[in-house]
Order: structure tokens, then C-alpha cells, then sequence
């Protein structure tokens, strides 16, 4: 069984936590983005209790990363974004990247710098050789801004872009063409949709979001 990861488990913890205790009103409410003071100083005891709790410098450095995130406040309370995220199993700084991209309207390609970063697999084939330059020539051919991650981005829209317009054929063939990995981009496309449904799922992005992706 996969163990859930703590900054996860953290945000959870308080969520629960803070549904046993009575919500803040007016300003307090705003400062705690909706949960309170109380019920985020329990956390550590709440994981301290568990049949096989973690050590506490490992809860240490969850809650350190969470506040540093601004899913957390510096008071340990939990905010609107670490509700969102609580909701969202993936790792948080993957999670806040994909909220922060929903709500500003540019969630098309942080999907697939997130799906790639989730997989481990990038859009290039290690065999490519195009002179010396290999995998690096064929990255180069994608850049249009300084962001390694933009190149991902535009490398698996061009090859959607091929398939789209030639069917899987064109695909493969643009792929070998410009160095990158069929297999790959596929594993991507599948990651990209599982992100989607968890957005949605998390009332992140709307149930009608890009239905040509999923």
C-alpha cells in the first residue's frame, strides 16, 4: 500500500480538525482562511496519536513546506488554498501550481509541466541523436522562452497538434522526426487527463473542462 504523503496528511489532519471546531467569524475568519487557531495548533498531536505515527521533524518539515507554500499560516492555521489542495492527491507544490494556473486561465500548459513532472517522463526520446547535441538539440528546437518547463509544454502541443491533423501515423512520424518519444507523450496525455478529473473533482475546474483532453 502507497503511503500518503505528509504534507497531505497534514492538510487532511486539519481540515478534520477544523470541522470539530466552531468556524471564526469576520476578520478572524479572513486571517484563517476558514479554519482556526485551535484546531491547527492539535495537528501535531493528532498525528502524534496514530497507530504508526511519523517522526516528528519529518511533521516538522511537512508543516514548514505547507506555510512556506502559503497553504499553511505562520500560526499553523489552515488557508483557502491548503483546503484546495487537501482535496488534491498530488504533491502540493504541484497542486498549488495547478490552482494558481486555474484561476488565472492558463491551465492548458502547467497541465503538462504537471504531468510530466508527476511521471518522471519527459517529451524526448534519450535515442535522438541529431549530431552531438542529442536530447539537448531536440530541446533546443522547442524553446521560446527562457523555462525549461515551456519546452515540454510546446513540444507535446506540437505533437497533439500533428495528431490532430494526420491521426497517430502523422504523430509517430513527427515524433521520430523531431526527437521525441511516442510512448512518452502518450504517458503524458494519460497524466494530463488524471489531473484533469482530479481538478474537477476538487471543484477546481469546472465539469465541463477541456472535454477534448479528457
Amino acid at each position: 500500500m502507497l503511503r500518503l504523503p505528509l504534507e497531505e496528511l497534514v492538510l487532511r489532519a486539519l481540515v478534520t480538525a477544523s470541522s470539530w471546531s466552531p468556524a471564526p467569524t469576520g476578520r478572524a475568519s479572513a486571517l484563517a482562511g476558514g479554519g482556526s487557531a485551535a484546531a491547527a495548533a492539535d495537528v501535531r498531536e493528532l498525528l502524534a496519536e496514530a497507530l504508526d505515527p511519523p517522526p516528528s521533524k519529518n511533521v516538522e518539515r511537512a508543516v514548514a513546506l505547507l506555510t512556506q507554500i502559503r497553504a499553511m499560516t505562520r500560526r499553523g492555521e489552515l488557508t483557502e488554498l491548503g483546503r484546495r489542495l487537501a482535496g488534491l492527491p498530488v504533491d502540493v507544490r504541484l497542486g498549488k501550481m495547478l490552482v494558481h494556473a486555474a484561476a488565472l486561465g492558463c491551465i492548458d500548459p502547467v497541465l503538462t509541466v504537471a504531468a510530466s513532472l508527476s511521471t518522471g517522463k519527459g517529451p524526448f526520446a534519450a535515442s535522438f541523436d541529431a549530431g552531438a547535441g542529442g536530447v539537448a538539440a531536440a530541446a533546443r528546437r522547442w524553446k521560446r522562452a527562457d523555462s525549461d518547463l515551456m519546452v515540454i509544454a510546446e513540444a507535446h502541443e506540437a505533437w497533439r497538434a500533428a495528431a490532430a491533423k494526420g491521426g497517430r501515423r502523422a504523430a509517430r512520424d513527427f515524433a521520430a522526426a523531431n526527437g521525441l518519444s511516442p510512448t512518452n507523450l502518450a504517458e503524458i496525455e494519460d497524466a494530463r487527463a488524471q489531473i484533469v478529473r482530479l481538478l474537477v473533482g476538487a471543484g477546481v475546474l469546472p465539469a465541463d473542462a477541456l472535454p477534448d483532453r479528457r
